[in-house]
């Protein structure tokens, strides 16, 4: 019976995968891609009908997480190219340990680059309170496969993994500010001040349980581009000037857990996690007994 339903359930970890499924990762992992990818890319560009520019949204309501469009973009962009390798595994030998871990990522991916493209429309069309909901669906999903999934190489681990939960937590405090009423009233700037700090607990639990560097990495990046937003208007006071502080200690935090793993040395304060990094950097993927 258990056999049967870890044949039938998408989410059960495995030890190899039939033609079959490899087959239809391939399929859906693709498909669900472009539609992520270019939907996203349309809304920013040139919307259809009569729904705005997500970055239109972005300037029309100015509140404590409004984001820099220009370094989003490129965040965007460089993770969905990262994506398309990632995808690339599935196309590798069917018994190999890159096929096998690709395919252990696929239908939490699939599921992410549905719930994206919702939020995109939703966003974009101004169904705000929606458009949040689909975010934190999509956070329990994301969470749901860090937690299960958190050590393959950082080529698939960063795009797939990390990359994209990083952004549906910013993608929930900038939507969030959005839905609030009064988003710009005295008392949510306040509160904007304090729940910003939010941020750099969450990279360092990252960071020291799981050593990993690439979520430290986004977060910062991502936390500059608030800075930025907030920079260039200065509408929430002492906004921007605590994001740049927030961001400048998680990228001092994660190279800390970085250049252990990439150098391979051993830094006891570490942990036994970062030394195991190391080793992942250093193999194209972790042992098949680990999927």
């Amino acid at each position: 019976m258990s056999s049967t339903v870890n044949d039938w359930n998408p989410f059960s970890r495995r030890d190899s995968y039939t033609d079959s499924a490899i087959s239809k990762y391939r399929i859906w992992t693709s498909v669900s891609f472009l539609v992520s990818a270019i939907s996203t890319c349309l809304y920013v560009l040139h919307p259809p009908g009569s729904a705005h520019s997500i970055w239109w949204w972005n300037h029309h309501y100015r509140t404590a997480f409004s984001l820099n469009s220009v370094i989003v973009n490129i965040y965007w962009a460089v993770m969905f190219i990262n994506q398309a390798t990632y995808m690339s595994g599935l196309w590798t030998d069917r018994t190999s340990s890159t096929s096998t871990n690709a395919a252990a990522l696929g239908s939490h991916f699939i599921i992410n680059n549905i719930l994206n493209f919702f939020f995109v429309i939703l966003f974009a069309n101004g169904h705000f309170l929606t458009a949040l909901l689909v975010q934190i669906i999509n956070l329990f999903n994301l969470s749901a496969l860090y937690h299960r999934h958190n050590s393959y190489a950082r080529w698939m681990h960063w795009p797939v993994v990390s990359g994209p939960l990083a952004w549906t937590i910013f993608a929930i405090l900038w939507t969030g500010a959005i839905v609030v009423p009064w988003g710009n009233s005295t008392v949510l700037r306040i509160l904007g001040n304090i729940a910003i700090w939010a941020l750099l607990p969450i990279g360092l639990y990252f960071l020291a349980v799981f050593s990993d560097y690439t979520m430290g990495f986004s977060l910062a990046v991502l936390t500059w581009a608030l800075a930025m937003g907030q920079f260039l208007e200065k509408l929430v006071s002492l906004q921007w000037i605590f994001a740049f502080v927030i961001m400048g200690l998680l990228f001092i935090a994660s190279f800390m857990v970085a250049v252990p793993a990439w150098t391979g040395r051993r830094v006891a304060w570490l942990g036994s996690d970062a030394n195991a990094d190391n080793e992942g950097e250093r193999r194209p993927l972790i042992p098949d007994q680990q999927v």
